[in-house]
């Protein structure tokens, strides 16, 4: 489930290193760096993908844990191969990670779909607090804290020239994650988040839940048609005219029409409007159900703790 981290380790000592050091035996690509303000010297170098960096405060890592381990990273890391490739870190550093800060994370899940990725978008629309941005291959909310991202990640893969691992090849791929990469710890509601904490049952349910969350807070998008059933019931304006704004609202985003009115607007008059948008957008078609809004919140519902947490473990946790 991790994707990229940045790991801190204090490690006072490392002042000591040099170039011949046994720390730095494991890295690839290192360069000396020398801070012209303090003369403090700085080590930089690759341990795999990731990138380390070393100076007279502690240790750096940073990247995808995922691909570390597993050389991609469309596979999602269990808790126990979680553990398994911290240890490996350690082991190839020299120095314990384990009870390394963590600053940042990536956390989320690739599923394989029905469909291709973007034929998904369309049915999500806005999220409360957040900036919906929408990109090549996915979309993205974003507030100051933290980000959710929903995007196509053959397409991704593909951009990057990166390898699709057999087991994947020509399937649609989507990937939803969360994304912190500040205050991690507060978010978390902890005083701190280690190396250690990663695979820790109660930290690893608390993100899941957070994922949960942050997708489920999505304003859903409901496509409306003018069929023939439907203009049958019609029996009054404002009938029509919400129908009408529905089917505009599947090509001009709530966020971007906010967006030129907030300028104009008082705050209650903001607020009016967007909650006249969002009550627009939720309206639902009789006739048709959202086939892909189902399977995608059903695949999201299916997030759960590995198969090495028991079935009571895992309830126990998601009821706290």
């Amino acid at each position: 489930m991790y994707d990229s981290l940045t790991f801190f380790k204090i490690q006072p000592c490392l002042e000591q290193l040099t170039l011949n050091s046994s720390m730095l035996e494991s890295l690839k690509g290192i360069k000396e760096q020398r801070d012209i303000e303090t003369g403090a010297i700085i080590y930089t170098g690759n341990l795999r993908n990731l990138r380390v960096k070393i100076n007279h405060n502690g240790i750096s890592v940073t990247g995808s844990l995922a691909k570390f381990y597993s050389g991609n990273n469309v596979e999602s890391l269990t808790r126990a191969t979680t553990k398994e490739a911290i240890e490996e870190v350690s082991d190839l550093l020299g120095v314990d990670m384990r009870d390394a800060q963590i600053y940042s994370l990536e956390f989320g899940k690739t599923f394989v779909m029905e469909h291709s990725a973007r034929r998904y978008y369309p049915f999500l629309g806005s999220k409360t607090r957040c900036t919906r941005i929408d990109y090549k291959t996915g979309l993205s909310y974003q507030n100051g804290r933290k980000s959710l991202v929903i995007y196509d990640k053959t397409a991704e893969l593909k951009s990057h020239k990166e390898a699709i691992p057999e087991s994947f090849a020509g399937k649609n791929l989507l990937r939803c994650e969360i994304k912190i990469k500040n205050r991690l710890a507060k978010q978390l509601k902890r005083k701190e988040i280690l190396g250690s904490d990663l695979y820790d049952p109660k930290v690893y349910c608390m993100l899941i839940k957070l994922l949960r969350k942050e997708y489920f807070s999505i304003t859903r998008v409901q496509p409306l048609t003018l069929s023939e059933n439907m203009l049958k019931e019609i029996k009054t304006v404002p009938q029509l005219t919400m129908i009408l704004a529905n089917i505009g609202l599947q090509e001009l985003p709530i966020e971007e029409i906010l967006a030129l009115l907030k300028p104009n607007l008082t705050k209650q008059q903001y607020l009016r409007m967007k909650k006249k948008l969002q009550d627009v957008a939720a309206m639902k078609n009789p006739e048709v159900e959202n086939g892909y809004i189902l399977e995608l919140d059903n695949k999201i519902k299916a997030v759960t703790l590995d198969e090495t947490a028991t079935k009571t473990t895992y309830l126990s946790l998601a009821n706290q």
